[in-house]
């Protein structure tokens, strides 16, 4: 997983991962996400990392958590 900020002392704005997590590897990090509020994320760029239907619904779970915060 890369993190990239314009200010290193910025928080984590975009997440980018390019390895197989699968869907048990993307729910922990959005359920983790959830539990602290965390409301800086703005975007995440996966590629082949064979997160499922179970993984895009992990990921819709913490949009919808993070509009309404």
């Amino acid at each position: 997983m890369d993190k990239y900020n314009e200010d290193p002392d910025d928080k984590i704005k975009h997440l980018k991962m390019n390895e197989e997590l699968g869907w048990p590897g993307i729910k922990a990090i959005t359920e983790s996400m959830k539990a602290v509020a965390y409301p800086h994320l703005v975007s995440i760029r996966l590629w082949k990392t064979y997160i499922e239907d179970e993984g895009v619904r992990a990921i819709c779970e913490l949009m919808q958590k993070c509009a309404t915060v």
